[in-house]
């Protein structure tokens, strides 16, 4: 994305979000979706919540969890019944997901990191 009009967190976000490339893989074009490149701490959010979607934990409750952006006590109190300890966001977490300039984008960055993975 074009740095110079977005300024560089905008585009950096936008790249996260809309940077779908094509591989040629010998006579066929196959589409990549794009590869989030995060900061750790939140690639380390997204990680300890992902990995129960693979016990039964739905999309919607995981994304809610990672970004724990609103009143979240009937969610969390489920999530450590079910599978384990509630991990609060980290005050380094909030302030990046909060950021008001680009507060939309980071939702929408991690909704893609977990579709389709991160680089880190």
């Amino acid at each position: 994305m074009n740095q110079k009009i977005f300024g560089p967190e905008i585009g950096n976000s936008l790249s996260n979000i809309y940077h779908w490339s094509i591989a040629v893989d010998g006579n066929s074009l196959q589409p990549v979706p794009p590869k989030a490149e995060l900061p750790a701490f939140v690639v380390e959010r997204i990680q300890y919540f992902y990995q129960f979607m693979e016990e039964g934990l739905s999309f919607e409750k995981c994304f809610s969890l990672i970004l724990s952006n609103h009143p979240m006590d009937e969610i969390i109190n489920e999530f450590e019944e079910y599978f384990a300890d509630y991990e609060a966001p980290s005050r380094e977490f909030i302030d990046w997901r909060d950021n008001s300039g680009v507060k939309s984008f980071h939702e929408m960055e991690v909704a893609v990191a977990l579709i389709y993975g991160t680089t880190n």
